[in-house]
């Protein structure tokens, strides 16, 4: 069982959300139905980056109860292994995080929980600082010179009306926050970058994502997941030709 998706039933995340915006069938199949995911048969490449992600926030002691650096995988071990190589692209990445002046260090998991929704929304951070109201998120990337940060303004806005919300609750006065991606790419020799938005930036999104968070639940009460029907999200979709899905019945005209 994936452990995202187990940790997470029941809840709206901005990935779940995401995946819905993208493809509601696609979603269905992944989320509600808990079928595999044909694409990640192959997990290496998003492994490195999500073991440093891992290592980042959980430290030296965490990192090392969940993995094992290996010179061959072998089943049966209660760890996740990484190869050698990938323990060296892991500390090339590390080594340029650690060093960029503008990354704040050390990280710590923060948690959010929304409840009062038919779906409760739920939001998992690399680190929050409460005190300058900034949402922190580090992430890997390919290559720096194609990162496009415009694409995460969406998640960031989730994740600020989420803590808004709940601070509001606890106190009456809710934290309307900044973000600050921290990037690294995985490139031979390594590059890394500060994206900020700013508080305002990620409010003028709000609107758009209640609207699809009301749209997300909305499917769940009346149970309508459809497929789409533009041949190019049907080219995307992991699940292509899952039960006849996903063969486009026109050319795609251009």
């Amino acid at each position: 069982m994936n452990t995202y998706i187990e940790k997470n039933r029941g809840f709206i995340t901005s990935s779940k959300l995401k995946e819905f915006l993208r493809c509601a069938y696609c979603y269905k199949l992944k989320y509600i139905d808990e079928l595999p995911d044909p694409t990640e048969g192959d997990k290496d490449y998003f492994l490195v980056g999500q073991a440093f992600d891992d290592f980042i926030t959980l430290g030296t002691v965490g990192f090392n109860a969940k993995y094992e650096i290996v010179n061959r995988r072998k089943e049966g071990s209660t760890k996740i292994q990484i190869t050698q190589g990938m323990g060296d692209k892991m500390a090339a990445l590390h080594n340029e995080f650690s060093a960029n002046k503008l990354f704040v260090r050390p990280t710590q998991k923060f948690t959010f929980t929304l409840k009062g929704n038919p779906m409760p929304l739920r939001c998992e951070l690399d680190d929050f600082d409460s005190t300058a109201a900034i949402i922190r998120d580090v992430k890997t990337t390919a290559n720096l010179k194609t990162f496009d940060p415009l694409m995460y303004i969406d998640q960031m806005a989730f994740y600020q009306y989420v803590i808004e919300e709940i601070t509001t609750e606890e106190t009456g006065n809710g934290i309307r926050c900044g973000a600050q991606l921290e990037v690294v790419d995985k490139c031979d020799i390594a590059h890394s970058q500060r994206y900020d938005f700013t508080p305002s930036t990620l409010y003028a999104s709000r609107e758009l994502v209640l609207r699809h968070i009301a749209q997300l639940q909305a499917a769940h009460e009346m149970d309508f997941f459809p497929a789409p029907h533009d041949p190019l999200v049907m080219l995307d979709c992991p699940y292509y030709g899952h039960e006849g899905h996903g063969r486009p019945t026109q050319p795609i005209v251009l």
